[in-house]
């Protein structure tokens, strides 16, 4: 059996990204624009820590709604590992 590794608050990590980004002296709307992007590289982090333990996952989901329901994530999670 495969291990997947579901990352279910990934939308509060873009909202994290972005108030980094502004924090930072960028202005809003390009923030938004590049707050997805800087929130996957931070994401590398917790990727570099799972992908070395004894069963590293096979695929890796990120969910960023507030609002899903398990068929969802279901279809997703089956989408990503076979």
């Amino acid at each position: 059996m495969p291990v997947v590794a579901i990352f279910t608050k990934f939308d509060a990590l873009v909202i994290k990204s972005f108030g980094t980004l502004k924090g930072e002296g960028m202005p809003i709307p390009k923030a938004r624009v590049l707050a997805q992007d800087r929130a996957k590289v931070d994401l590398k982090a917790y990727e570099e820590q799972l992908v070395t333990k004894k069963y590293p996952p096979k695929s890796m989901v990120l969910l960023q709604s507030k609002k899903f329901d398990l068929y969802s994530i279901k279809s997703t999670i089956l989408n990503n590992v076979l």
